[in-house]
């Protein structure tokens, strides 16, 4: 997915770009399903920091996070209130200016906005979180092992990272076609008089996962399973020097 598409969707349907339930289009969207949006942000935090707590093996309080495509801050926010420190990345200005009103709203002040790029130039030092989720899956792998070693190159020892991804698609011929030549979908949707942008899905390799994991020095990993359309997991991991013998 590139710029062009996350700014789309961050200037028409910030929250449907997030969320695709069409109760969260600009048309739909009021008060109470922006606090239903956002708690749902919370409530997703709630139960991975379970399984951080249980992998640090006591009470985890990051001293600096990153939230990697943070989007309009639906996991960033509650993120803040865990960390004394926090920077959400994402590729998309308008997703980020949306983030910064929504940060404004809640009163929180430890949050940083940073605009992403290949290298991930302007997130400066290293994080004893990092974190993504329903980001990867729309990235070319290509690029988005790219992105997971520059993210795991920024953990600190001792840090925690919690990795979304899709490892196989399901899509139909056509979805498949659309994918890998987005122009074809384009063309069709303007020919109709629709919307032309294409969110993409894509699997990952785990072997090329679990090396990079391992390359890093990120040990102790969990996993849950997850079908967000297609089937996924979360990747729960500590990063640690281990000597083997």
């Amino acid at each position: 997915m590139n710029e062009e598409t996350w700014e789309h969707y961050g200037k028409e349907d910030p929250y449907y770009g997030v969320i695709t339930d069409e109760k969260f289009r600009n048309s739909n969207l009021n008060e109470e399903l922006l606090d239903e949006f956002l708690e749902s942000g919370n409530q997703y935090l709630k139960k991975i920091w379970i399984d951080i707590d249980k992998l640090n093996e006591t009470d985890f309080f990051p001293q600096r996070s990153l939230d990697f495509g943070c989007g309009v801050g639906r996991i960033t926010i509650p993120l803040a209130l865990k960390s004394k420190e926090i920077v959400g990345v994402d590729i998309s200005d308008t997703m980020l200016a949306e983030a910064r009103k929504n940060s404004k709203i809640k009163g929180l002040t430890n949050l940083e906005f940073v605009k992403s790029d290949t290298e991930l130039s302007k997130v400066n030092g290293d994080f004893d979180l990092i974190h993504t989720f329903i980001v990867i899956q729309h990235i070319p792998p290509k690029l988005g092992y790219l992105y997971f070693e520059q993210l795991l190159k920024r953990l600190r020892n001792g840090g925690i990272g919690v990795i979304h991804l899709t490892y196989k698609t399901e899509g139909s011929f056509l979805s498949n076609i659309y994918r890998d030549f987005p122009f074809i979908y384009s063309l069709r949707r303007m020919i109709k008089g629709g919307d032309k942008f294409l969110i993409p899905m894509y699997g990952y390799d785990l072997n090329k996962i679990f090396e990079l994991l391992q390359l890093n020095s990120c040990h102790k990993c969990s996993v849950k399973f997850t079908y967000h359309d297609n089937k996924g997991l979360i990747l729960t991991f500590k990063k640690e020097k281990m000597i083997f013998e």
